[in-house]
This record gives C-alpha cells, sequence and structure tokens, in this order.
C-alpha cells in the first residue's frame, strides 16, 4: 500500500504483485488535503492529517497492512493530468513525454507511475495522477 500526503491532495493506492511480476493497482483512493495540515516544514495539523487518511481509507476500502509513505517534499512531483485515453503501454510512452516538463528532480533518472483517477468509456479524457520520485 502507498500512501501520498500533499499540501493539495492525499493519495492512497493499494496493489498487489501479478504471477509475471507486475504491479497490479488493487484499489486508490485521492481526496483534499484538509486546509493547514501541511506547511514547507511538513505535516503541522497531525489530527486533521490523520482524519484525512482514515476517511480515505474508508471511502476506497482500502485496509493496509504496511505502507510506504510520501510526503511532498523537494524529492517528488505529483500532477493531476487529463489526457486522451490510451492502453497502459501507450500511455507510458505519453506521460514519459510529459514527464520532461516536469523532471526538476537531480541526478539518476527519475521513477514514473501513474494511475486512472477517473475513467468513463463513454469520454474520450481521463484523469491521470502522475507520480515522479528518485530512484533510491
Amino acid at each position: 500500500m502507498g500512501l501520498y500526503i500533499g499540501s493539495k491532495a492525499i493519495a492512497a493506492a493499494e496493489a498487489h504483485r501479478t504471477a509475471s511480476g507486475d504491479l497490479m493497482i488493487d484499489r486508490f483512493g485521492i481526496s483534499d488535503t484538509p486546509p493547514g495540515t501541511i506547511d514547507d516544514n511538513g505535516i503541522v495539523a497531525i489530527d486533521a492529517a490523520s482524519r484525512a487518511v482514515h476517511d480515505l481509507f474508508v471511502a476506497s476500502k482500502i485496509r493496509p497492512k504496511a505502507a510506504t509513505l510520501v510526503i511532498s517534499g523537494n524529492n517528488i512531483v505529483t500532477r493531476l493530468l487529463t489526457l486522451p485515453s490510451l492502453p497502459r503501454n501507450e500511455m507510458l510512452e505519453v506521460l514519459k513525454g510529459e514527464m520532461e516538463n516536469y523532471a526538476v528532480l537531480s541526478g539518476d533518472e527519475p521513477v514514473l507511475d501513474f494511475q486512472v483517477v477517473n475513467q468513463n468509456a463513454n469520454e474520450q479524457k481521463w484523469k491521470y495522477w502522475l507520480w515522479l520520485h528518485q530512484k533510491d
């Protein structure tokens, strides 16, 4: 389970590895970060952050046993993008190009991942949550 807490949004994803080793997202949720919860130094309103994360888990039906946590800072870039609906392999190529617009991370090539946030078969454009971070 991955959890991102940023100044504007809180996102959580529950995933598992397939037999081929790929990562498959099982559940995903995103909500607004309560105002005043985070400043330049990190989380300043722990109770508000805790309640927001709990509410997100309940709404998304995520039941974490363990989590990887990312709190917004200089080592991660996240963006919510509206782009045409494409197969995953084609979307990765589009997002790699899009990543160059946001690649402010130094060092090794950033790691890219994304999740479809809002998909509607009747719409030609979907919303994607894009994550970029440095390799460990």
